[in-house]
């Protein structure tokens, strides 16, 4: 039964299509022709916004990223400089066991007080042989198990920063909990005369470095945050919801990508990634871009093409309608000429000769 209703529709469709006119036909499949190559010009186009959005988007992070890194690395230059003054312009030049040496420090520390938070100068056995502003430890401080500490005693050759964390070595009076970075070196010391090892820290507020990202405008849904060379977090613009484990983030794949832009999908959704690499630290300045911001601009783009499309389409069928008028009227004519003969007139004069060669051929 339903068989038998398909094939009546079907037979009455072609039955319809045959009754069509030429010019209908015509102008039928010109208006077709324009509509697929509007539709293949149109999806072309798109694709081709799409990706301009996304290589200008990641050529716009490069930019911030690149301006972040010059920013944090002058900033963390300062701070070895801070370091490498103490060591070399100091400790160099005295005997801890016969000279005083706190007002050199002191000096240095009231110098970059808006930057660092403490200095100090540890024994290898972890007790403090001076440091600035304060001195006293807390009874539950354990100095030799610090990350810092031990860091500057496995690679005594190099300089290294810490993962940010609470400075808790100091009795603080004001009972104040600061958020650092910390730096420390291995140290060579003159004791009565003997070259002894020590470990110089140098702890720099966090809020410098805090500063440095958050006044970099990257957009409304894009963010910029660091890590260092292991995948550690230094910097999130959320970062107390990452230690809540309230979010989470693609840092550990992240330390693995080289400088440049890159494509991810994290927790289901593609990001744009922009890496830069800072200098000596080696943390890593990630800019992270969801691709829905950029395919949100290209939605607002389709907008508008579609309008346009529209205004052609209509444009092209009055078009079409003309051309396929133009080439049908010297056939309708000659149809008209032909059911005169038909009829009995036979007046040549009265017979239309017009339009292409092929028309007036016949």
């Amino acid at each position: 039964m339903i068989k038998d209703e398909i094939r009546k529709i079907k037979d009455r469709l072609q039955h319809s299509f045959r009754r069509r006119s030429f010019q209908f036909t015509l102008s039928l499949s010109f208006t077709a022709a324009a509509i697929l190559g509007m539709a293949a010009i149109g999806l072309f186009l798109s694709m081709q916004y799409l990706s301009g959005s996304e290589k200008q988007i990641a050529q716009n992070n490069q930019q911030i990223v690149g301006q972040v890194e010059i920013n944090l690395n002058s900033y963390l230059r300062n701070m070895m400089h801070v370091s490498d003054s103490i060591y070399y312009s100091v400790l160099k030049n005295v005997d801890i066991q016969k000279d005083h040496f706190n007002s050199q420090m002191s000096l240095l520390y009231e110098t970059n007080r808006d930057q660092i938070v403490s200095i100090g100068v540890f024994s290898e056995t972890g007790h403090v042989i001076d440091a600035e502003p304060l001195n006293e430890l807390k009874s539950t401080a354990d100095v030799t198990h610090q990350e810092w500490f031990q860091s500057a005693e496995n690679r005594i050759e190099n300089l290294h920063f810490s993962t940010p964390h609470v400075e808790n070595l100091f009795r603080d009076p004001d009972y104040q909990y600061n958020w650092v970075v910390s730096l420390s070196r291995d140290v060579e010391l003159t004791s009565a005369g003997t070259m002894v090892h020590g470990v110089l820290l140098v702890d720099m507020n966090f809020n410098g470095i805090e500063q440095i990202c958050s006044k970099i405008g990257i957009g409304k849904s894009s963010y910029l945050y660091i890590i260092d060379s292991n995948g550690e977090i230094i910097y999130h613009p959320r970062q107390e919801l990452l230690y809540s484990n309230l979010i989470q983030e693609n840092n550990l794949k992240a330390a693995s990508y080289q400088d440049g832009a890159h494509m991810e999908n994290f927790q289901n959704k593609k990001r744009l990634i922009t890496v830069k690499t800072v200098g000596y630290t080696g943390w890593k300045i990630i800019a992270v871009t969801p691709l829905k911001d950029v395919t949100r601009n290209s939605s607002q783009y389709r907008v508008f093409a579609v309008l346009c499309a529209a205004l052609v389409m209509i444009l092209l069928i009055f078009v079409n309608l003309f051309i396929s008028s133009k080439m049908a009227t010297p056939i309708k004519d000659l149809e008209n000429s032909v059911k005169n003969i038909e009829n009995g007139n036979l007046d040549e004069n009265k017979i239309s000769v017009s339009g292409s060669y092929e028309v007036q051929h016949l």
